[in-house]
C-alpha cells in the first residue's frame, strides 16, 4: 500500500511546457509520502520545491510553469487500493 493511501494530503507537483509544435504539454506527479498534518504538508512542499531547485541548477528544464501544492486527501480516491 502506497504512502498516499494513508495520508490525510497529498503533495503534487503540476508543470507545463511549450512544445517544439507550439503546444502546451502539461502533467504532474504525486509524491508517495506519508502526511498526517496540514503543517507536514506545507513543510514537505518547501522541501520538495527546494529539492527541484537544486535539481533545476544541475539540469535546467524546458518547463514554463512548475507548481507544488498539497491537497487534503479523500478516502474514497483509495479505497479500491485498500481493499
Amino acid at each position: 500500500m502506497s504512502n498516499n493511501a494513508r495520508s490525510n494530503y497529498l503533495i503534487y507537483n503540476c508543470w507545463t511546457v511549450v512544445g517544439s509544435h507550439g503546444g502546451i504539454i502539461g502533467g504532474s506527479h504525486l509524491y508517495d509520502a506519508l502526511i498526517m498534518t496540514e503543517e507536514e504538508a506545507k513543510a514537505a512542499v518547501r522541501l520538495y520545491e527546494a529539492r527541484h531547485a537544486e535539481f533545476e541548477k544541475k539540469y535546467p528544464s524546458p518547463a514554463t510553469t512548475n507548481r507544488f501544492c498539497y491537497i487534503k486527501n479523500r478516502a474514497e480516491w483509495f479505497a479500491a487500493a485498500v481493499n
